[in-house]
Formats: C-alpha cells, structure tokens, sequence
C-alpha cells in the first residue's frame, strides 16, 4: 500500500463492490501490505480506502474505526475503539482502587510519620493516574459514537444523476454510498457540488435502483 496503516480498521476494502471484514477477510501484517484470507478471483476490482486519520497507527486507527461501525464489541469488531475505551475503563477502576488502598495504608500506618506520608504520596499519584485514565476513557468512548447525521435513502430514476443531502459533507471521504448495496468508489463513481450539499452520480443510477448516503 502507498501508505502505512497500523491496524486493519483503519481501511476499508472492497472486493468487486463487496466490503470485506477487518481481520476476517483481510490483515495488515506489515504496515504497507495488505494480505486477504483467500485470493481473490483473477480480474476482479479491490478497492482500498484509507479512512478518517489514516496516518494515525495502532490504537489511534482502531479508535477512529469506531466511528465507522455499531453494535456489541464481540467477535471481529473487538478491534474497535469501544474495546480499548473499555480497556482504559478497567485501568481507571484499577487506579481508583489503588487510590483506596494507598489512602487506607496512609490511615493504618499513622503510628510512623514516615510511613503515613510516604502512602500519602502514592495515595494523590493514584488518584492522578485515575483521573487520567477516566478522561481517557470518556474521551474515547465519545469518540466511539460516529456520526449523527442519519442516513439518506434515494431511488434512482434511470436519468438523475443529482441527488439533495440533508447535510453538506466536506470531502467524498466523509461519506459511504451505495446503490443496490454495492459500495460505490469515492475516486470516480460520484462527487460533491454545491459546497458539498449535492451528491452527483458520473452515471446515473438504473431506475428503481435504492442508494443509501451514509455520513462517517
């Protein structure tokens, strides 16, 4: 790949139209290749996008993949930034408690001055830490909520290749589009006028097709 990745999440790869799963269908073993579970077909198309802050590695990519996906963090989607917000989660827990232990150290051990402060002092840099991976933990379970602007469903007319979004979008990046279910690719398949309020088609959609406008 022309660009390093640190984690599968943060591409989103198609197969003749097909998304493929993260870590299923495909891995990223070296930060340049891109390694498919099996071979694709001779001649069919893959398509690689690179999502939002693809430069980001490791941790960062899987929390920004967050936003492109819902549900329980089970099975495949483990690797998204739910999972280490919980994980950040766990380590405030872990933090507070040794904030309670050091602070009950500090009360047993009042008989020697040196002791008491000494726990004193572990007592407020747990406490630290805590509030560190708490903050942490609500920044990236933010994070993890995606984007509030509901998708938009159109059906195409056979002719149309204009279509109205409810909300202007920056980039052609910024959206998922596609028409009878086939993931459309942002590099020649459509583009944004209007200031990004209108979705324009190099081809119109077949009649009765249904396209589906998902912001990320």
């Amino acid at each position: 790949m022309s660009r390093p990745v640190g984690y599968p999440g943060a591409l989103m790869v198609t197969v003749a139209g097909v998304p493929q799963a993260p870590l299923d269908s495909y891995t990223t073993p070296a930060t340049t290749t891109l390694r498919f579970s099996s071979a694709p077909a001779n001649g069919v198309g893959i398509s690689v996008r690179y999502l939002d802050k693809e430069a980001q590695s490791g941790a960062a990519a899987a929390e920004e993949w967050a936003n492109k996906t819902s549900g329980p963090v089970t099975g495949a989607t483990e690797y998204s930034a739910k999972y280490y917000a919980q994980s950040i989660a766990g380590n405030a827990a872990t933090a507070t408690q040794q904030s309670a232990a050091a602070a009950a150290s500090a009360s047993a051990s009042a008989t020697s001055a040196s002791q008491s402060a000494t726990s004193a002092t572990a007592s407020a840099n747990s406490a630290t830490q805590s509030q560190s991976y708490m903050n942490q933990a609500q920044g990236y379970a933010a994070a993890a909520g995606g984007s509030s602007v509901a998708p938009q469903v159109f059906t195409g007319n056979g002719s149309a290749t204009d279509f109205v979004l409810s909300t202007a979008a920056s980039s052609v990046h910024k959206l998922i589009v596609t028409v009878n279910y086939v993931v459309q690719d942002s590099l020649d398949a459509y583009v944004l006028v209007n200031s990004g309020a209108t979705l324009r088609f190099t081809s119109a959609p077949a009649a009765s097709a249904r396209i589906v406008v998902r912001y990320i």
